[in-house]
């Protein structure tokens, strides 16, 4: 026998063929929540609507005036401000959209969006949410300019729905120039280095909306060009690292000195950095190079520990030197 269900509840969320929505049960517990009186009530229903938060645009935006009270050096202070973002989440999480599950056939779509406190984003499919993100901005990120607020605002929505995101190409809407602007410049500072590697992983194509919607795509937005965008910047990066690197070569049956500041074969504190000389048994690729132990056997270390070992191992025979006076001039 079949039973068939028009919704299933699963982990707390509502799931039928319309898409996925608030349980009613915690719906009603939201409703009904009074006003809180502690800080432990504040972080209890906090708990509870945070689970809730991808149904709820700019969440952490809203929520910022009691997440504030939280704080040990600020104490539990309730006013307005906290009132009406409680009020206002209960509303937001009582009237929750129901959002559309995702269909991986379809094109997806971002939508980010930055305010002084705070960031956000939508995900979306055919303009209908599939999930809501936001942020509230602190320590550093707060102090951004809005430029790279906005820019910031794009690298947390892809770094939370990545898992939908790639392979396949997608549309990121956006009504202001900062992306536009980003790409644009020639050099970038180590912040804006680092988003772009990132951001030029995805297979993104971006439409301004002035007005009406204008689709610009970027050349540098299609995966393959994006990919060869992000393979220059890696290498660069490492050839940026590895410049200090010092080539160096050995071969079988040299002597070398070892730097052994965290080996364990030379105890003594007052011992020189540099042990040896060692004699090579072997030189393996990718850096690696076999030295004979004195006490018996080998030992691989990375060939950046070691330096040649240049003083001489032909002991020279004995000479005497006249100790007498020295000659008249």
């Amino acid at each position: 026998m079949h039973l068939l269900y028009n919704n299933v509840v699963f982990l707390g969320f509502v799931v039928s063929a319309d898409g996925v929505q608030v349980d009613e049960e915690k719906v009603a517990a939201i409703r009904d929540w009074p006003s809180p009186k502690t800080v432990g009530e504040v972080r209890s229903f906090h708990g509870l609507a945070g689970f809730y938060r991808r149904f709820v645009k700019d969440f952490s935006t809203i929520a910022a005036p009691m997440t504030e009270i939280i704080k040990k050096e600020v104490g539990f202070k309730w006013e307005k401000a906290q009132e009406e973002a409680f009020q206002t989440l209960k509303d937001r999480l009582t009237n929750a959209p129901v959002l559309m599950l995702p269909d991986f056939l379809k094109t997806f779509e971002i939508e980010c969006d930055a305010s002084g406190i705070g960031i956000g984003a939508v995900l979306m499919q055919d303009k209908k949410p599939i999930a809501y993100f936001s942020e509230k901005l602190g320590g550093a990120t707060l102090n951004y300019p809005t430029y790279d607020k906005e820019l910031y605002a794009l690298v947390r929505a892809l770094q939370t729905w990545q898992h939908y995101l790639w392979p396949k190409e997608f549309v990121i809407h956006t009504d202001h120039e900062s992306l536009k602007h980003f790409k644009g410049q020639q050099k970038l500072n180590k912040r804006h280095a680092r988003w772009a590697e990132f951001i030029e992983t995805f297979p993104y194509v971006i439409k301004y909306k002035k007005g009406k919607d204008n689709v610009v795509a970027d050349a540098l937005s299609r995966r393959h060009l994006a990919y060869e965008n992000s393979k220059i910047y890696k290498e660069r990066t490492k050839a940026f690292h590895d410049r200090k690197i010092i080539p160096k070569n050995f071969a079988p049956n040299d002597q070398v000195l070892l730097f052994n500041l965290r080996l364990k074969l030379f105890p003594g504190k007052l011992r020189s950095r540099w042990s040896g000389p060692f004699r090579i048994k072997e030189v393996r690729p990718y850096g690696a190079v076999v030295l004979w132990d004195p006490m018996g056997g080998d030992f691989t270390v990375n060939r950046q520990r070691l330096k040649p070992y240049l003083a001489s191992t032909t002991i020279p025979q004995e000479t005497t030197l006249a100790l007498g006076d020295p000659p008249d001039p």
